[in-house]
């Protein structure tokens, strides 16, 4: 993950990755998609928050089952 951030200063990378913790470790800015469609587009902070993103990929909280 070094190798990709040191690479990449002052660049931009566009990854596809479905490893969420790779993903929130590395981006600035995270592009969301579901079926082809982007669902949200955002900082990782509000990616991990948006309530659409959490449903396909990471999970309801259990305290909103």
């Amino acid at each position: 993950m070094q190798l990709i951030r040191d690479v990449t200063v002052g660049k931009t990378l566009v990854m596809v990755e479905h490893d969420m913790s790779v993903v929130f470790d590395v981006a600035d800015r995270i592009a969301v998609l579901v079926y082809g469609e982007i669902i949200a587009h955002d900082t990782p902070e509000r990616i991990r928050a948006n309530p659409a993103v959490q449903e396909a990929y990471l999970g309801v909280p259990q305290s909103a089952a």
